[in-house]
């Protein structure tokens, strides 16, 4: 397991976009409303970066997603509609971990990070985990090459 690099970051302002559900399906139904909005407004050249934030304690054993929202940052933010929303990402000092490779392998970095967790006796702040999505546009990447980096708010 590599260790964390500890980063303190500002809040991010996102659009966002929620799913409930409890498998990988909860995500993607969740960017195919936000891509489709990105698409129709013509505001994909705005785009800086892509975010996912899953509601779920990351001190249990559990491979099902409750919620998930699919975020984009921008540069220049546009008006939110009545399915994509607006909010922020909290700032703080957060465990920032790399999972390299396919999203549907992520739950084993997910298993490791929450062994980190234990090991160190690490202690949470009350808001969400959230993922950074390095690969913005992922069509025509292979699975393999896909990064993600997975910030865990740490006290």
């Amino acid at each position: 397991m590599v260790e964390p690099k500890l980063v303190t970051i500002k809040p991010i302002e996102v659009l966002y976009v929620n799913s409930k559900g409890a498998d990988i399906d909860t995500a993607n139904n969740a960017w195919t409303t936000m891509v489709a909005f990105l698409l129709k407004g013509n505001v994909l050249k705005d785009a800086i970066c892509r975010y996912g934030i899953i509601h779920t304690d990351l001190t249990k054993n559990e491979s099902s997603i409750a919620s998930y929202d699919a975020c984009v940052e921008f540069s220049n933010t546009p008006l939110p509609s009545h399915e994509v929303l607006k909010k922020s990402i909290a700032g703080g000092t957060y465990a920032c971990f790399l999972h390299k490779g396919d999203y549907q392998e992520i739950e084993n970095t997910f298993k490791e990070i929450r062994n980190w967790i234990s090991k160190n006796r690490v202690t949470l702040r009350n808001v969400p985990h959230f993922q950074k999505y390095l690969n913005f546009d992922i069509s025509g990447i292979s699975p393999e090459k896909l990064r993600t980096e997975i910030y865990v708010p740490i006290e």
